[in-house]
C-alpha cells in the first residue's frame, strides 16, 4: 500500500447506479486500500437510496450535511448532521432525503465495495 492524499472536490460525482437522484465519489477504493472504500454520497432533495442489502460488506455512514431519515432494524429515525449509522453485512437499511438541499454522507464499506 502506497500512502494517498487527495482533494474530494477533485473527484467528480458519478450516478448511483441504482437509485435515481444519488450521487457518489469514490475516494478510497480496494486498489488503494484492499480493508475498505471510502464514499461521499449526495441524495437530491428528497430523492432516497432505498432500504437494501449488502450480502458482503458491512456499511458505516455519517450525515454531513442535510437532513433526511435512516431506516435500520426495521424502522426509520431522523437523521442530521454528526448523526451515524452501522449496518452488518446482510442488514437492510436506507436513507431519505427529507430536505430541500442535498443531503450529504461519509460511507466506509469493510470489506471494500470497489
Amino acid at each position: 500500500m502506497e500512502p494517498l492524499t487527495l482533494k474530494a472536490d477533485a473527484v467528480p460525482w458519478q450516478p448511483h447506479p441504482r437509485f435515481q437522484g444519488v450521487w457518489t465519489k469514490v475516494l478510497i477504493s480496494s486498489q488503494v486500500n484492499p480493508a475498505l472504500s471510502l464514499h461521499v454520497v449526495k441524495i437530491e432533495p428528497h430523492g432516497a437510496i432505498e432500504p437494501h442489502v449488502h450480502p458482503g460488506s458491512a456499511e458505516t455512514f455519517m450525515v454531513i450535511s442535510g437532513r433526511g431519515a435512516c431506516f435500520m432494524a426495521d424502522k426509520w429515525v431522523d437523521f442530521g448532521p454528526g448523526d451515524c449509522a452501522f449496518a452488518p453485512a446482510g442488514v437492510e437499511h436506507g436513507v431519505r432525503n427529507q430536505g430541500d438541499e442535498p443531503l450529504i454522507l461519509l460511507a466506509i464499506f469493510t470489506p471494500p465495495s470497489v
